[in-house]
């Protein structure tokens, strides 16, 4: 080992500068790949014993790195959490492939948090103690035997003893406590004769009592902040509970769901629907479908407006739209929408006077959601070409983060010429001249460009209007497909 055959048959060492560099680059990769493993695969039963277990680690750097990784891995008492939302939201008939939908998001899910876990050790590994020595890894084996049973038993026995103490401690006193709100205060008899229910019947009587509970009350009165996401006030009381164990948000629905139909709980979750508000009727879990159109909000200056950021290419048209899908037709007719304005990768919608997002925000969501799915329904002011799609997708790109970029360096950007999936700017200011100009043009103009305007052929860049148009890097030209 670490010798090699000469010319001759002489032997003759191994270069010392080999062995070292392979030595450094083998010990790098076993110290990542093992440091804090143990604490981590923990952290997938439970986060506090992952981060306890971090003791073992020679190395401040690698525990403290660990510790902040270990609590995004999936734990099991997210599983409970987990299963309830697939089940309710992800379609039992939906696959991806041959494999079902349900299963391939409960592994993305476990995957996304090991990837995160991972991620986040490294940057915290990078960002403190760059000059701590590297350790090296030292695992001692143990002496393996057939363990006897009476040794088994017990240490089974210990651990489920402290996880009982610990669900007694936490998790059963918070769902008390949840069911003492969602129980409290008890109305009396004329009070519910007064709001039309029977003292007789029992599940009329729990269901009152948990919709007008010191609990619906605290979900009522921070019902604004999750209105954007769609929740009401059973979800966000299922969302504060779980603040102190990710179980009790299922005991809470469960609870809820028992107190209108005991006999089915399940069955009630999934067709339970909003009690009030714009969207009282209205089922409160629907099953997710694949055909869905991502999309999200941002804020603008103007707080009657928001942003609804939608992918490139979604609808066929740019500027005021004068005849939207009927989902949005029926808000601008009642007159919750005052006008609606398409960019190239988002949908600008403007509330009337008099309403604001904390209440009309649902609405106009799952109304704008509808209408995307139907992109040869929109109707916009003036027709629009090609041309008018590549200009609009480029003025967003030098309003955006890319020109305030080269805004900030004391250059500008304007736009001279758009023509057949061609676009020519003008860059002055600092830009002119600057031999890193050509690098700005590829890495932030043209990349935010074609991921809003894919057909894009060539973006070229002239210095001033009295210098011919030259490129300034060379852009992939790429055939366009029929």
């Amino acid at each position: 080992m670490g010798r090699e055959q000469g010319h001759g048959g002489a032997i003759r060492p191994v270069q010392p500068w080999c062995r070292a560099i392979l030595g450094r680059w083998v010990r790098r990769v076993w110290r990542v790949g093992w440091a804090g493993t143990h604490a981590l695969l923990s952290s997938l039963a439970c986060a506090i014993p992952g981060i306890m277990a971090t003791r073992s680690l020679p190395s401040a750097r690698d525990r403290f790195a660990t510790m902040m990784g270990a609590p995004l891995m999936t734990c099991s008492a997210r599983l409970t959490v987990y299963v309830l939302l697939i089940s309710v939201l992800v379609s039992p008939d939906t696959r991806v492939g041959p494999i079902g939908a349900q299963g391939v998001v409960m592994f993305a899910l476990y995957l996304g948090g090991a990837v995160s876990a991972m991620a986040t050790a490294w940057v915290f590994k990078k960002i403190g103690s760059r000059g701590a020595p590297l350790l090296p890894f030292y695992m001692e084996m143990p002496s393996y035997r057939m363990p006897r049973l009476r040794t088994v038993v017990g240490a089974v026995w210990d651990s489920c003893k402290g996880f009982l103490r610990k669900v007694g401690r936490i998790i059963l006193v918070v769902t008390v406590a949840l069911w003492l709100l969602l129980n409290l205060p008890m109305p009396s008899t004329a009070q519910l004769r007064d709001a039309g229910v029977n003292p007789a019947d029992k599940t009329a009587v729990t269901a009152y009592v948990v919709d007008h509970s010191y609990a619906a009350d605290v979900g009522r009165a921070i019902e604004p902040v999750f209105a954007p996401l769609g929740f009401d006030w059973r979800i966000n009381v299922g969302v504060l509970a779980s603040l102190s164990a990710r179980e009790v948000f299922v005991a809470t629905l469960g609870q809820v769901a028992a107190a209108e139909n005991p006999d089915q709980p399940a069955k009630t979750l999934k067709t339970m629907t909003y009690t009030s508000g714009p969207h009282q009727g209205e089922r409160l879990f629907r099953c997710a479908d694949m055909t869905e159109i991502p999309m999200h909000p941002e804020a603008t200056p103007d707080p009657q407006v928001l942003r609804w950021v939608i992918p490139a290419g979604t609808l066929p048209l740019h500027g005021r739209v004068t005849e939207p899908p009927d989902a949005l037709a029926a808000l601008v007719r009642d007159g919750l929408v005052a006008a609606i304005e398409v960019e190239t990768r988002a949908v600008l919608i403007r509330l009337a006077d008099g309403y604001d997002w904390a209440r009309a925000g649902g609405a106009v969501r799952d109304a704008l959601a509808a209408a995307l799915r139907q992109p040869d329904q929109w109707r916009s002011a003036d027709v629009i070409n090609d041309d008018d799609l590549l200009r609009g997708a480029l003025r967003d790109v030098i309003d955006g983060p890319a020109g305030d970029y080269i805004r900030s360096h004391g250059g500008t950007v304007t736009i001279v010429s758009v023509h057949n999936h061609h676009a020519e700017v003008r860059m002055a200011g600092t830009c002119a001249h600057c031999p890193a100009s050509g690098v700005t043009l590829q890495t932030r103009l043209e990349k935010d460009l074609r991921t809003r305007y894919p057909d894009l052929v060539e973006l070229r860049a002239t210095e001033d209007s009295r210098t011919a148009s030259r490129l300034l890097w060379p852009s992939l030209r790429r055939q366009r497909h029929a």
